[in-house]
């Protein structure tokens, strides 16, 4: 299946990517802050989940840019990325075959073909 037949347009997936490449660079923007200031919040934030947050709130002053960056583009990338995925079901009537199992107008190996 194409990502047209799922619903979902190139324009779509050029904004997941770049949400993804902001959502990156301004993770890799707050680490190298959070490593300046200390190696441990560097690991910390580097492989401690949550970490990144504490990090970004204790130095508002010095990471507020690539903190606010990260968590807004973090957000809005989860947003959508849930959106394109109930389209993606929908479109692919995954949730109309579901219903149609449960309610026994279709046996599971009917729903798969």
């Amino acid at each position: 299946m194409t990502p047209e037949e799922m619903g979902l347009s190139a324009g779509m997936l050029g904004l997941m990517l770049l949400l993804s490449i902001v959502t990156l660079v301004s993770f890799i923007w707050t680490l190298v802050i959070a490593f300046k200031e200390n190696i441990l919040w560097g690991l910390g934030s580097l492989f401690v989940p949550l970490v990144i947050i504490v990090f970004g709130i204790m130095h508002w002053d010095k990471a507020k840019k690539p903190f606010l960056t990260y968590v807004i583009a973090s957000i809005v990338y989860a947003v959508f990325f849930f959106n394109v995925i109930s389209t993606m079901f929908t479109e692919a009537g995954v949730m109309e075959l579901n219903s149609q199992v449960r309610s026994g107008q279709i046996t599971e190996q009917e729903a798969q073909l």
